[in-house]
């Protein structure tokens, strides 16, 4: 018996000798992500360094088709771009988590704007519940909605747009893109030029915005309108829906090149009417500011 016993305990061994050897490794997952492939992430330093940019702004505004005051801040976002022509990028987000979505409580057959990056975005600052609200260039300051905030009411955005673009930016982007039609493959090559050095690192943002949505949203009066136009609503994040650390030496002159790969498989996402944005900004030391943005279509 002592010996039968001792063969059954080598075997139990073999076997999960047998087992590990024979686990299949897969591909490294990014599970914050997912989504995306990254062709190239390389840099160089280029001499002389170019010239600045003019600064563009970007607004995030988090609003929900079941939200009465968020068409009233659609049109603040809207003339805040209109003003400003190709100096002010506007992003509409729809997070996913309730009460503060509100995306999901009209009774009409409609197309769903939740997006799971929204969420992750508005969380990692803080979900403050209500809607609509807003950020211009993610940067903190005293606001209507607390001490020091990302976030204020729409009626004061104008304002921090106008102070954003006075401030010159740090480090240019160069974007451009390739769309294939049959196989729903997007590449986004993006290129960040500083022209003043930097003493934290950055990270790098790219969206994907749809235009011209037409689905519910409740008015002012409380009315269905059934054929409201969403605009700017963000579909997904290209990269880490908070940025993809930009690993460099950021000094004057420093040029950070990326290729990412993405397939528009969702039926529902119109290429045609979407665009690419992307973002430099800050994540250390308390500042989350946006250094500079850009945005082409994918079409």
């Amino acid at each position: 018996m002592k010996i039968l016993h001792k063969i059954n305990i080598l075997a139990l061994i073999a076997l999960a000798l047998c087992i590990n050897s024979c686990k299949e490794i897969g591909p490294q997952i990014d599970l914050t992500n997912g989504k995306h492939n990254t062709l190239l992430d390389t840099t160089y330093v280029e001499s002389p360094a170019q010239a600045p940019q003019p600064k563009t702004v970007l607004i995030e505004m988090f609003t929900g088709v079941s939200c009465i005051n968020c068409p009233g801040a659609h049109v603040v976002m809207d003339n805040i771009i209109t003003a400003n022509p190709r100096r002010v990028i506007g992003v509409a987000m729809h997070s996913t988590a309730e009460p503060a979505s509100q995306d999901e409580q009209l009774i009409d057959s409609r197309e769903p704007l939740g997006c799971p990056d929204a969420q992750t975005i508005i969380t990692s600052f803080g979900d403050l519940g209500a809607r609509p609200i807003g950020t211009v260039n993610r940067i903190s300051h005293t606001s209507a909605v607390g001490p020091v905030s990302v976030y204020d009411i729409a009626a004061n955005w104008g304002g921090y747009t106008n102070t954003s673009l006075a401030v010159p930016s740090p480090v240019n982007i160069v974007l451009t893109k390739t769309y294939v039609d049959a196989t729903h493959t997007l590449t986004v090559d993006v290129e960040l030029h500083y022209t003043a050095a930097q003493t934290d690192s950055d990270k790098l943002t790219i969206f994907l915005t749809q235009d011209s949505i037409v689905t519910a949203q409740l008015q002012s009066d409380n009315s269905d309108d059934s054929t409201y136009v969403h605009n700017a609503v963000l579909r997904a994040a290209v990269t880490n829906a908070l940025g993809d650390k930009v690993n460099a030496n950021l000094g004057v002159g420093t040029v950070v090149k990326k290729i990412y790969t993405y397939t528009i498989s969702n039926p529902l996402w119109k290429p045609e009417h979407m665009n690419i944005i992307a973002f430099v900004h800050k994540y250390q030391n308390g500042s989350s500011e946006v250094l500079q943005s850009a945005t082409i279509t994918v079409k």
